[in-house]
C-alpha cells in the first residue's frame, strides 16, 4: 500500500468533495477518483456516498480513517525513531554520579554501552550527592545519578537500585562466617568506615541510633579499597557497600559479607531537571542502564 493513497483518502475524508481535494493536493481529479476505486477495491468496500454537492463517508469508510490514522501516525512515530537512532552517532552525553556508582558500576557498564554506541561523545564527572543535585540544577549536566530522595522541586527522579552496605570481616574476626547480625551486635565490635559527613553519618545513624547503639569507630577512611585492605588486615570491621567488594575476596574466602538487621540500604537513582526533554543519547544511556542494573547480583534493581 502506497501510503500516499491513505493520505489522499484522510484528505477527501475531511473535505468532503473530491474537486476541492484535487485542487488542495495538486493533482488531477480524474486521477485521484481512480485511486479512491483502486482504495476501495483493495478494502472490498464503498468507501464514499454523495451528499448534495459533495460526498461524505461510508460506514466502512468511517472505519477505514480511524485506521489511515493510526497507522500513518505510527509510520510517523517510526521514522522518528529511526532518525533518533541514526543521530545518535553524533550524541554528547554530560553526566555526574554518586562516588559508589563511579567507582564500582560505571567502568564496566560503560565498557558494555560504549561498544554499543561508540560514535557518542561521553563526560561524566563524579562527587557526593550535594554537588550531584546541585550541578543538574544549574543544568551544567544532562542528568545525575545520586542518592534518593532528592526531594528538589526542579529536579524529577528515577529510582534505579538499592545500595546495600554490611559488615566486612576477615577470616580471623570472631563474627566471620555469620550470614546476618542485628544491628545492636555490631555495636560491640571496632569498626573501620569510609566517611563521617552528615549525609552519611544520617546515613549510618537512622538504623543504629533507631536500635540505640553507639558505634565504636575507630579508623575513618575516605577509601572503601583502604577500609576494605585495612580489614584485611585486622584492624577492626569495614562499614562498606557490598558493591565495593572484589569477588576474588568472597570467593577465596579471605573476607566475609554479614548482612546487617535492619538492612543498611539507600536508594540510588537518575535526577534530571523536572520537565526535561532527553536527547536521544541521554536516553539511549538511561535505557542501557537500566537494562544493566537488572542483570547485577551486587545490587537490587528497581527498574
Amino acid at each position: 500500500m502506497d501510503l500516499s493513497i491513505l493520505r489522499r483518502f484522510i484528505h477527501i475524508a475531511r473535505v468532503g468533495n473530491y474537486t476541492r481535494a484535487a485542487e488542495d493536493l495538486h493533482v488531477a481529479q480524474p486521477a485521484l477518483s481512480k485511486q479512491m476505486k483502486r482504495l476501495e477495491e483493495e478494502v472490498d468496500a464503498k468507501l464514499f456516498e454523495r451528499s448534495g454537492r459533495g460526498i461524505k463517508l461510508t460506514a466502512e469508510g468511517h472505519t477505514l480513517l480511524r485506521e489511515c490514522e493510526r497507522i500513518l501516525a505510527a509510520w510517523g512515530q517510526a521514522r522518528q525513531s529511526i532518525q533518533e537512532v541514526a543521530s545518535l552517532g553524533h550524541g554528547h552525553i554530560r553526566l555526574i554520579t554518586f562516588v559508589t556508582f563511579a567507582f564500582y558500576l560505571l567502568p564496566k557498564f560503560l565498557v558494555d554501552f560504549i561498544r554499543a554506541y561508540p560514535s557518542l561523545d561521553i563526560e561524566i564527572e563524579q562527587a557526593i550527592n550535594e554537588p550531584v543535585v546541585q550541578q543538574v540544577i544549574e543544568r551544567h549536566y544532562d542528568a545525575g545519578i545520586a542518592v534518593l530522595p532528592v526531594g528538589h522541586p526542579r529536579l524529577g527522579e528515577l529510582p534505579l537500585y538499592v545500595e546495600e552496605s554490611a559488615l566486612i570481616v576477615n577470616r580471623k574476626h570472631p563474627l566471620y562466617g555469620r550470614r546476618e547480625i542485628h544491628a545492636s551486635e555490631v555495636g560491640e565490635h571496632l569498626i573501620i568506615t569510609s566517611s563521617l559527613n552528615a549525609n552519611y553519618r544520617s546515613f549510618l545513624w537512622r538504623v543504629f541510633q533507631n536500635q540505640d547503639v553507639q558505634l565504636k569507630i575507630r579508623y575513618v577512611i575516605h577509601y572503601y579499597p583502604v577500609v576494605i585492605n585495612m580489614v584485611k588486615a585486622g584492624l577492626g570491621a569495614g562499614l562498606a557497600p557490598i558493591v565495593a567488594l572484589d569477588p576474588s575476596d568472597l570467593e577465596d574466602g579471605s573476607l566475609s559479607v554479614i548482612h546487617i538487621n535492619p538492612p543498611l540500604e539507600r536508594i540510588v537513582g537518575w535526577v534530571e531537571p523536572r520537565g526535561f526533554n532527553r536527547s536521544p543519547s541521554v536516553d539511549a544511556f538511561l535505557n542501557f542502564l537500566m537494562d544493566y542494573l537488572k542483570e547485577q547480583e551486587v545490587v537490587t534493581s528497581l527498574v
